[in-house]
């Protein structure tokens, strides 16, 4: 087998690998699931906002921790002063993980259309979370944070716009700020 035919065959491979995680979050699960048969694409999505990772491997070395494994069109570094709220949005067909590096921060998220008050997570260093298509999302960084956002979709400026709806999910309030 040719290198290049060998390559092919191994992206290939990898474009058709899905992401396996568990969840605690039925609720989530099952909004997840509907959103996914709705799309006609054969991507698969976590079932739920917290992402379970794969083992890492590790030898002498050190050691490599897979984050997502296929799927990807951009990756981006974010940082975030303590006390600030980014999102407020959903993606109509984008997706997205946030694999936090420093810091805590507060996930909140509900399906778009549902009035009640949005679910909430505290996501620490060394944790990713996932949000799917057409669930909106908020982040509140409780400190300095960065993390990497794993999108489904190019993030040039004009195509992220495209995706995006604006929503006020969440604000801090009176006292933190």
């Amino acid at each position: 087998m040719t290198l290049s035919a060998f390559s092919n065959k191994a992206c290939h491979r990898a474009s058709l690998k899905h992401v396996r995680v568990q969840s605690q979050f039925t609720d989530y699960n099952q909004e997840v699931d509907a959103m996914s048969k709705k799309d006609s694409s054969t991507e698969t999505y976590p079932t739920g906002p917290i992402v379970s990772m794969p083992a890492p491997f590790e030898d002498a070395r050190g050691v490599i921790q897979t984050l997502v494994d296929g799927g990807i069109q951009s990756v981006q570094v974010i940082t975030s002063k303590a006390h600030t709220v980014r999102a407020n949005h959903y993606h109509k067909t984008d997706s997205h993980y946030m694999y936090v590096v420093k810091g805590i921060m507060k996930y909140f998220h509900r399906p778009v259309g549902d009035k009640s008050a949005p679910a909430w997570l505290l996501v620490k260093a060394g944790q990713m979370v996932f949000t799917p298509p057409m669930v909106e999302h908020a982040v509140e960084f409780l400190e300095d944070s960065e993390f990497l956002n794993i999108t489904g979709k190019p993030r040039d400026q004009g195509s992220y716009e495209n995706d995006l709806v604006r929503v006020e999910l969440h604000r801090l309030s009176d006292k933190a700020g």
